[in-house]
């Protein structure tokens, strides 16, 4: 779908704007697709807000006014919230120090932890 409307932009601007043209070419060609290698997934419901990982992690937890622990960031899914990230950065440490194992780090698709 995206391919249909990138191709249907370039004819059109093709037969509308020649010069466009080669822009739009160039800046296809320079564009690069950055997927996230890392995936930090927090389940939430069994957290029991001991706050390990905003301690050893502040830069991505923090404990929530329910007393449990929040990923900064994260996009909620249900009751679980998810994030991307190149660089796993104190993640790791935080899913370490989780007492009832609730946060899990995937590195391109395969579960580390």
């Amino acid at each position: 779908m995206v391919l249909n409307r990138l191709s249907w932009s370039i004819n059109l601007a093709q037969d509308i704007y020649e010069p466009s043209f080669y822009i739009i070419i160039e800046q296809i060609e320079t564009c690069k697709v950055i997927r996230m290698a890392f995936k930090v997934i927090h389940d939430r419901p069994i957290c029991i807000g001991c706050g390990a990982c905003a301690a050893v992690c502040p830069e991505f937890w923090e404990m929530a006014g329910d007393g449990k622990s929040d990923l900064k960031g994260g996009k909620k899914i249900g009751d679980t919230q998810v994030l991307e990230l190149k660089e796993i950065k104190c993640n790791m440490e935080a899913a370490q120090s989780c007492p009832v194992n609730c946060i899990h780090i995937e590195e391109n698709g395969t579960k580390k932890i």
